[in-house]
């Protein structure tokens, strides 16, 4: 009895090595592609997936002018405020 415990399935994901000659190559685009769709990505792989939409700049209108920063003032002893620049 072997002791290395695999899910039923497992074996389905599991892509073989490349070749350098290539002489596998039809047998790694097959398990390529079936790990790949098994997984749920075959979409992202053919192009057909929709890019996911950035929410910061999908917003409707023109984007809002960032709020100016408060005026740093000091307070010497004297009670004199003077702005910071």
């Amino acid at each position: 009895m072997s002791n290395t415990s695999t899910k039923l399935g497992d074996d389905f994901l599991r892509i073989p090595k490349l070749d350098v000659a290539g002489a596998n190559w039809v047998v790694y685009k097959d398990r390529f592609l079936w790990s790949v769709d098994a997984r749920g990505y075959l979409d992202h792989l053919d192009g057909t997936a929709s890019e996911p939409v950035d929410p910061i700049t999908d917003r409707t209108g023109p984007p809002a002018a960032p709020a100016p920063a408060p005026a740093l003032t000091i307070t010497d002893p004297a009670g004199t405020e003077t702005e910071l620049a």
